[in-house]
């Protein structure tokens, strides 16, 4: 909270400063707050801008912050703005060659993602990314969660919230939970019944 009030301070007066790496230090310090936040899509756009910026790279600093752009975009919820941000990030050349490339590739190909799929990205976590929120699951497993019910909601026409909820390894009831927070915040289409 401090550091955000620190940040907001200075975001006032960083455009009269004339020297581009203090700039480029708030930045990164605000994709930081962002990613610590846990609002990853803000997080992911901010990792990935600084990290094609000559800045970045005098410092060698671009292939850490791609691959915090990779891990914020991996743990951000589904919806149209993850779909975006992956899209950015599958053109850019050089996150081609980060270590959880693969992972991205198959969210964004709509692929189902099990538990073994995720085994060495969630090792790789950093605390404030890897802990269990008040409905019981880690930010990594309700995004895992969130992309099989996008990914199956292009599958099936008709499904009962138990099947899916034995789909997904949850309850029948956390199923249906989801899919109505994903429907009322537009994230899918469906018709609950």
């Amino acid at each position: 909270i401090a550091a955000q009030d620190y940040s907001h301070k200075c975001a006032h007066i960083i455009h009269k400063i004339d020297n581009s790496e203090s700039h480029f230090r708030h930045n990164v310090a605000r994709a930081m707050l962002a990613d610590n936040k846990r609002d990853f899509i803000l997080a992911t756009q901010e990792y990935f801008r600084l990290g094609l910026d000559e800045i970045a790279a005098i410092r060698e600093q671009s292939d850490e912050l791609l691959k915090l752009a990779v891990a914020c975009c991996i743990l951000s919820p589904a919806g149209p703005r993850k779909a975006r941000a992956m899209a950015l990030l599958m053109k850019e050349e050089r996150v081609k060659s980060q270590e959880f490339y693969g992972l991205m590739e198959k969210f964004f190909h709509g692929e189902i993602i099990r538990p073994a799929d995720v085994k060495d990205f969630q090792k790789s976590l950093k605390e404030h990314q890897n802990v269990e929120n008040l409905d019981g699951y880690t930010v990594l497993k309700k995004a895992m969660i969130e992309h099989n019910i996008q990914t199956v909601s292009r599958i099936y026409m008709n499904i009962t919230f138990k099947q899916l909820g034995n789909f997904l390894g949850i309850t029948e009831t956390q199923a249906e939970e989801c899919v109505a927070r994903m429907v009322t915040e537009k994230r899918i289409e469906a018709v609950l019944d």
